[in-house]
Order: structure tokens, then C-alpha cells, then sequence
């Protein structure tokens, strides 16, 4: 059996790198919803509070570490249906 693909999946991107233009990074940026907004500009801005933020209960998470599927496509939800979490790992069933 042969590996038809792979993904890497990262919760955050610099925003506020310098080489980018920051046109295009204003507009990604504000197509996030807010919840991810402010959990980026936390990781940013505070990283000390980047754990509490993720973990409190008063404020939306970031939608990755809440598992929030909303914003997947179609594709990556039937992809994420197979994915299954085995010791703390996520695995793919083929």
C-alpha cells in the first residue's frame, strides 16, 4: 500500500512576519473568525498566556485546539472522520 498524500496541519501563522506583504496578511488575517483572532494576537502579543487562553472557559479557544470542524471543507471533514487518536497520536484508518 502506497501513501496517496499528507498534510501538515499548523494552528498558527505569523501574521506579523515582515517580508510578507501585509496587505495579504491583513486580509487572511481577518477572514478568521474573531475566536481565532484573538487567540493568535494572545500568542502574540502575551505568549505567556497562550496555555490559559487555550484552556480557560470564559472565551472561545482557538477553533483547532477546541476541534471546532466548522471550518473545514468537505474534503477534510470525510479525511478527518478517519482520523483516529491513539495514544496521544492521530492516526489515519486507510
Amino acid at each position: 500500500m502506497m501513501l496517496a498524500g499528507a498534510a501538515l496541519v499548523t494552528p498558527v501563522v505569523n501574521y506579523w512576519w515582515k517580508s510578507f506583504p501585509s496587505d495579504i496578511s491583513n486580509e487572511a488575517y481577518n477572514l478568521q473568525p474573531k475566536n481565532d483572532q484573538w487567540a493568535v494576537r494572545v500568542a502574540h502579543y502575551a505568549p505567556w498566556l497562550t496555555h490559559w487562553w487555550n484552556s480557560q472557559k470564559w472565551f472561545l479557544g482557538s477553533s483547532v485546539v477546541t476541534r471546532n470542524l466548522g471550518l473545514l471543507s468537505k474534503s477534510d471533514k470525510r479525511s478527518s472522520s478517519r482520523l483516529v487518536l491513539q495514544g496521544g497520536h492521530m492516526r489515519c484508518n486507510i
